[in-house]
Order: structure tokens, then sequence, then C-alpha cells
């Protein structure tokens, strides 16, 4: 039992870890495309 408890800690781990990453690369997309917007109403 406890080592079934373990394996799903890790595999939730994991799972926080992969939202985590993509969170975080949707992040860095919605700022870049935040800095094209800005560029594109300063060049109005």
């Amino acid at each position: 039992m406890d080592e079934q408890i373990k394996s799903n800690l890790a595999l939730q781990i994991a799972q926080l870890a992969l939202d985590k990453a993509t969170l975080e690369a949707q992040v860095k997309h919605l700022q870049s495309e935040i800095n094209q917007l800005r560029e594109e109403k300063e060049g109005d």
C-alpha cells in the first residue's frame, strides 16, 4: 500500500511539473503576443 501511495504521489508531482511547464509556455506566448500588439499600436 505504501509503495502505491508513493507511486501515486510521484505521478501527481510529474503531472504538476508538466502543468507548470505548460502554463509557463502559455505565459511566454501571451507576453510575446502582448508585445507584438503594443508594437503594432505604436506604429499607428
